[in-house]
């Protein structure tokens, strides 16, 4: 749709100012751009459609995995996480045996402590988790990633138990902002407490529901733990092998009634499943940006073709082969500008609404918006690139016969 609008611009603005720059050829090719009819039109749409999408997915896919970055290292923060054997499979049912949680807060090394439980719980049709956490304690190692409600005014409140926070996925899901009241039962308890924020989170079996550590143990009197995260001492020189040593401890009394994982390995495992589900978007990104670039070459020779006798004509009376081939390439350069810059601004557009509308109704969370100006930057010189080389053989067909054995021949 934007395309005939562009062409017809370039040959009703440009024209005369493209002759200051690259002479007649220059203006011929902007003048007959903004005359050339659909077919033209079509070419430069389907460039503009390949580069709104690979400048859309780009920002997309940059702005999610700096998300995700920024997530793992400050929410799923923690040098060694530790749970019961099959927590994930058995959905937390069985908290950490007493005597192991005794010899994990009596181990010799400096490592603070951080433990949560983890509860699977439903509300109407949606699966939610509700976990618990220190935050004082957590916030000394990370945090969380707000997306609405005041950290300084809500936090006082939530570690005393008054209020919880909810992911974005719970929110979006159930509907339920902050202000509004969270109520769900655990065993014979009722909890009715306001949402004091939104934060994000990215975990994929629903959404999330935070409560304080304190008054969760008062309430229900449950001093077991779902799990514990182990935070080593900032003082300590040589962390590697003093972290190797502390998985070794925990490894050798839980027996293996434990599951205990490193957590720059878990982190960089989460990462590593990011890169690899969307490295296959990347090629086909490069493919379809290949195809539109073949798409232009294609419309170049056709055009030459068709316009064999008006070029030989030119030729015949006084223009230069180098002129003909100028005007060619500022053809190809023109449309390869005009889907360009089009198709950039509209990704903008698009990638806005892939990550604050599309993504947050299909799977209920949004980004931190982040432009990867090298990659979006990446596509204008390739594409010019490809279009320039794509007008050689158009223009070498054009020059192939002698003009008047072609006017002849007419």
């Amino acid at each position: 749709m934007l395309s005939p609008w562009c062409l017809k611009t370039i040959g009703h603005h440009l024209a005369h100012p493209l002759r200051r720059i690259g002479g007649i050829p220059a203006f011929l090719a902007g003048r007959y751009l903004g005359i050339s009819g659909m077919r033209v039109a079509i070419s430069v749409g389907a460039l503009i459609t390949a580069s709104a999408l690979f400048c859309a997915l780009v920002i997309m896919i940059h702005s999610f995995r700096h998300t995700v970055e920024l997530w793992v290292h400050q929410t799923i923060s923690g040098d060694v996480f530790v749970r019961p054997k099959m927590a994930s499979i058995n959905r937390y049912r069985d908290p950490i045996p007493i005597e192991l949680m005794r010899a994990i807060q009596q181990l010799d090394a400096p490592v603070e402590l951080l433990p949560y439980h983890r509860i699977f719980l439903h509300q109407g049709d949606a699966a939610f988790q509700f976990e618990t956490v220190d935050l004082d304690s957590f916030r000394n190692h990370g945090g969380f990633i707000w997306v609405e409600g005041e950290p300084e005014s809500a936090s006082p409140l939530f570690m005393q138990g008054e209020g919880v926070l909810v992911s974005e996925v719970f929110a979006s899901v159930t509907g339920q902002g902050v202000g509004k009241t969270f109520r769900t039962r655990i065993g014979e308890h009722e909890l009715n407490l306001p949402i004091l924020g939104i934060v994000r989170d990215y975990r994929t079996q629903g959404g999330v529901v935070f409560y304080a550590m304190k008054p969760f143990n008062q309430k229900f009197d449950t001093p077991n733990w779902g799990g514990v995260r182990l935070y080593l001492d900032p003082s300590v020189s040589d962390s590697d092998p003093a972290l190797a040593s502390l998985v070794t401890d925990l490894v050798a009394l839980s027996e293996g009634r434990l599951e205990v994982t490193s957590g720059k390995n878990l982190r960089r495992a989460i990462l590593r499943i990011f890169d690899e589900t969307f490295a296959v978007t990347s090629v086909l990104l490069l493919i379809a940006l290949a195809v539109a670039a073949l798409g232009i070459a294609a419309t170049l020779s056709v055009l030459v073709l068709e316009r064999s006798r008006e070029f030989n004509t030119m030729i015949a009376v006084g223009a230069s082969n180098r002129q003909i081939q100028g005007l060619i390439f500022w053809e190809a350069m023109l449309m390869v500008i005009a889907g360009e810059v089009a198709g950039v601004l509209c990704g903008f557009v698009l990638s806005f609404l892939l990550i604050f509308i599309i993504n947050a109704q299909s799977f209920g969370w949004t980004f931190l918006y982040r432009v990867d100006w090298g990659a979006v930057g990446l596509s204008i010189p390739l594409i010019i690139g490809a279009a320039l080389c794509a007008a050689l053989p158009a223009a070498r067909m054009m020059l192939r016969h002698p003009p008047a054995v072609l006017l002849r021949e007419r």
